[in-house]
């Protein structure tokens, strides 16, 4: 299972999560905040394509709803979106 940083489960993954890779493999100073900036960004265009998807394929709402709630448990899509 991938490592990465401490948590092998993607529901454990955290902005955290990402700056202890980055701290293991070397990446610091201005690089390790560019890097963590994408991170934030590529997580906020996840859910923002989830979205989009749910729309454009005409996703039930109950189902879309029920996907977003476990979206919105897992704790870096709540800091991403913050």
């Amino acid at each position: 299972a991938l490592n990465m940083g401490g948590a092998k489960l993607f529901r454990a993954t955290t902005l955290d999560t990402f700056a202890t890779f980055l701290r293991r493999i070397g990446i610091v100073d201005r690089v390790h905040e560019e890097a963590m900036d994408e991170v934030r960004q590529t997580g906020q265009r996840v859910l923002q394509t989830w979205r989009s998807t749910f729309e454009n394929h005409q996703v039930p709402a109950r189902l879309t709803a029920q996907i977003e709630r476990h979206q919105a448990d897992l704790p870096l899509a709540k800091e991403v979106v913050n």
